[in-house]
């Protein structure tokens, strides 16, 4: 049996290290209860991601706004970025493990929706906001409500649920792990 050389065995061990070493972060935190309002100067988006045990209210309007309202304490944890055409609103993972009995919610307005994607125990309601074509995604016990009268793409897992109002017609419809989507 022949050894490895001196300096693959110390790769080797430098890897293995590498792969037990986390990102830092702060554990978990609990909300202060003193709730804060900002808005982003976010435009151009027709895309949503809603991660991070947010809940948001999406609503169809002539202009964009993002609107956030979080304990103060959190404010500083808040990730909202746009990357493309997608909205993202979420926590930043690399800073802070889990967040409890925290306020965590968003109102976005834009003209046209094409895509949504709801993960992290998250919530999205977009009842009064008539889509053309939508394609839905909620993931990680999240729960969403979509309006069109279009097509629906929509996929769920874990125990996520996807209502859907309007009379669509159903594509590709992808459902795992408890998970549901149903005509609300």
């Amino acid at each position: 049996m022949s050894r490895p050389p001196p300096l693959a065995a110390l790769l080797l061990v430098v890897m293995l290290l590498a792969c037990t070493v986390s990102l830092p972060t702060t554990g978990s935190i609990s909300g202060s209860g003193n709730l804060v309002t900002f808005q982003e100067d976010i435009t151009g988006f027709d895309r949503v991601v809603i991660s991070h045990a947010f809940e948001a209210t999406i609503r169809q309007a002539d202009s964009f706004s993002v609107v956030i309202r979080v304990d103060d304490n959190l404010r500083e944890y808040v990730r909202v970025s746009k990357v493309g055409q997608t909205l993202e609103i979420g926590i930043d993972p690399t800073r802070i493990g889990s967040i409890r009995r925290g306020t965590l919610e968003a109102e976005v307005t834009l003209p046209a929706l094409a895509s949504l994607d709801v993960s992290g125990a998250s919530s999205a309601e977009l009842e009064s906001f008539a889509c053309a074509n939508v394609q839905a995604t909620v993931s990680g016990a999240s729960s969403a409500v979509v309006n069109t009268s279009g097509s629906l793409d929509a996929e769920a897992s874990g125990a996520s649920h996807l209502s859907y109002v309007g009379n669509p017609t159903l594509r590709n419809v992808d459902t795992s792990g408890s998970s549901t989507v149903e005509e609300k």
